[in-house]
């Protein structure tokens, strides 16, 4: 084997190994991967395997909020942020993931409201939800 041959399938093993290391230890990596979704959406099962603390937050309208959510999670209806977001800050802590979810997979919701948490207020582990509260309906019916 001549060594230029040789010296590609080094690097082509390298860049193998540190893409398996990058998805093994990187959860962003990991959901991306899992989920086949953006690069800030959460799986399902991923989220719910998460060890640490959890915050939900429920993008929908009030009025789908008061009828059903996830278990813990807070309102944050866009179109009374200023109410909403109190509770989210006064929950929030330092290393706490936060989920965002909305309708379903096609709802912009939740990407908005993600985004805004993470330009506004400078969080972080922000995620959406892949799916949003179709996905927990449908989990939950199994």
């Amino acid at each position: 084997m001549n060594s230029r041959l040789r010296t590609c399938l080094v690097l082509l093993l390298l860049a193998t190994v540190g893409a398996a290391l990058d998805v093994a230890f990187d959860a962003r990596a990991r959901a991306l991967v899992t989920t086949g979704g953006a690069p800030d959406e959460i799986a399902l099962a991923v989220a719910r395997a998460h060890r640490g603390p959890l915050l939900w937050i429920d993008a929908r309208s009030d009025a789908e909020f008061a009828r059903d959510h996830i278990p813990e999670a807070l309102a944050l209806d866009p179109a009374r942020w200023e109410t909403g977001i109190r509770a989210v800050l006064r929950a929030w802590q330092p290393g706490t993931r936060v989920i965002v979810y909305c309708r379903a997979a096609g709802c912009g919701t939740s990407r908005n409201v993600a985004d805004r948490l993470r330009r506004d207020y400078g969080l972080t582990d922000v995620w959406v939800l892949r799916g949003g509260w179709e996905a927990w309906q449908e989990a939950v019916r199994r």
